[in-house]
């Protein structure tokens, strides 16, 4: 197998899995793999329900001085529109995600977040330790 065949196995792959995906009422996305010259491909396969992006948005906002309802909000920035669409929980720094208007995923601080939905909510330390509540 060659690296031009393992990406053309990686195409019919996403078809394959998008297919069992509808079937189950889930989302799959083919997030990459690796190509040995050896011959072995080896792919990673995210499924995902409809409803993860915001659920998991939801459940964390409130930690950062976002609203719940902040979940698909729009704002412009250097003349570029984005999009509050989820939330990476691994990230410390930069755990909002947004998708401008190309599709481009890109990750910024909830105080950035905050500033540009016009949010005049300031966290401190307390308010971080307890998520948010007092």
């Amino acid at each position: 197998m060659d690296k031009q065949k393992a990406k053309q196995i990686g195409v019919d792959l996403q078809e394959a899995v998008s297919s069992v995906a509808r079937a189950h009422g889930v989302t799959a996305q083919v997030r990459g793999g690796v190509f040995d010259p050896s011959g072995l491909l080896t792919v990673r396969v995210e499924f995902k329900e409809a409803e993860a992006d915001r659920l998991l948005f939801e459940r964390f906002a409130t930690q950062h001085g976002l609203q719940k309802e902040d979940f698909g909000r729009s704002y412009e920035s250097g003349g570029r529109r984005f999009t509050i669409c989820g939330y990476n929980y691994k990230a410390s720094k930069n755990p909002i995600l947004l998708r401008d208007s190309n599709g481009t995923i890109f990750t910024t601080t909830a105080e950035a977040a905050r500033m540009h939905l016009g949010s005049t909510v300031k966290l401190t330390l307390t308010d971080n330790l307890l998520g948010g509540q007092r």
